[in-house]
């Protein structure tokens, strides 16, 4: 991912607000205010702290490639609740992981 994806990935909407970049676009400035655009970024930063490229991830969560790639984009089709799933299979992935090599 290059550094100026990964620095608007961390940005705020209201920081976006201001930016040329989307000060205009209507769609992604809704789909940055979405409650899935704020979720799937903790699924991205759950991916990177277990060092999984996204193969390993949905592997490890049971769910087709595609699918996994459409909550890392936060698809608004998808429901909160099965992000927070998502979230939570990670995270015990992660504390499991963790329990090992503590």
């Amino acid at each position: 991912m290059s550094m100026r994806l990964e620095r608007m990935i961390q940005l705020r909407i209201n920081e976006f607000s201001t930016s040329s970049l989307i000060a205009d676009n209507d769609y992604l400035k809704r789909a940055m205010a979405s409650k899935q655009f704020d979720l799937s970024l903790e699924i991205r930063r759950l991916e990177r702290e277990l060092n999984l490229s996204q193969k390993e991830a949905s592997d490890a969560l049971n769910i087709s490639l595609d699918r996994f790639k459409r909550y890392e984009a936060g698809d608004k089709r998808i429901p909160e609740d099965r992000y927070q799933k998502v979230i939570d299979e990670l995270s015990d992935l992660r504390d499991d992981r963790d329990g090992v090599f503590n």
